[in-house]
């Protein structure tokens, strides 16, 4: 593991001890140690070494709610103005109604690239 990864994966997990510690119940879990529960080593190899079951299965949990399958992408319950404005100038093409089901993906696809784009 490089140095930058190295610094990546400690500030990540000071994300994760810092959000998990605003959860009650991992409050009072961690109020039953007397040393440190996210108590951790990282290895070159193996990544993060966690010391307590529990922290391992939230650093787990942490992981997995992170993850984005291949082919999707994140995006707002509710379209940005920068969407919106993507998909209107889809539809002011006017393609027609017998092409509804094409103008939809287009605009579909014109509103991820306007988010995408807002967060390079």
């Amino acid at each position: 593991m490089e140095n930058k990864e190295l610094e990546i994966l400690k500030a990540e997990i000071e994300r994760f001890k810092a959000e998990a510690m605003k959860m009650h119940f991992v409050q009072t879990w961690a109020e039953t140690y007397k040393t440190d529960p996210f108590e951790h080593m990282v290895d070159d190899v193996r990544g993060v070494f966690w010391l307590k079951a529990q922290a391992y299965q939230l650093w787990q949990f942490w992981n997995s709610a992170k993850a984005t399958p291949e082919g999707f992408v994140l995006v707002p319950r509710e379209p940005t103005q920068d969407m919106m404005i993507a998909a209107l100038a889809v539809i002011s093409t006017g393609i027609g109604k017998d092409h509804i089901d094409v103008e939809i993906i287009q605009c579909w696809k014109k509103m991820i690239e306007a988010q995408e784009q807002s967060h390079d």
